[in-house]
């Protein structure tokens, strides 16, 4: 599965990146690949199989749902409580159970 977990410029979800991809390998998960992107690098290039949308403002989540949706790609706002708290533990199982 290849993920993009898309926040306001790229930068400040790495954090959170490196970490989703130790726990997936810790716990076995095959076929996983996870990148962080920014809004607009999104817009222009999104070849993924899910999108997960940081909680980085209304209007931007608005926006990127509405790309998805237009493109049909499978995607995950993530809560802000998980986002801003680093559960990454949470955050894999909802992208493991959209798989599924």
């Amino acid at each position: 599965m290849k993920i993009i977990l898309i926040c306001s410029s790229g930068i400040s979800s790495g954090l959170l990146v490196r970490r989703i991809r130790k726990l997936a390998e810790r716990e076995g998960i095959d076929d996983f690949s996870i990148t962080s992107t920014g809004f607009a690098a999104f817009r222009r290039n999104h070849d993924c199989d899910l999108a997960l949308i940081a909680p980085i403002g209304p209007t931007n989540v608005n926006n990127m749902v509405d790309v998805c949706r237009q493109d049909h790609i499978d995607y995950l706002v993530i809560r802000k409580e998980d986002y801003e708290s680093l559960n990454v533990e949470e955050i894999l199982r909802q992208v493991v159970g959209s798989a599924n």
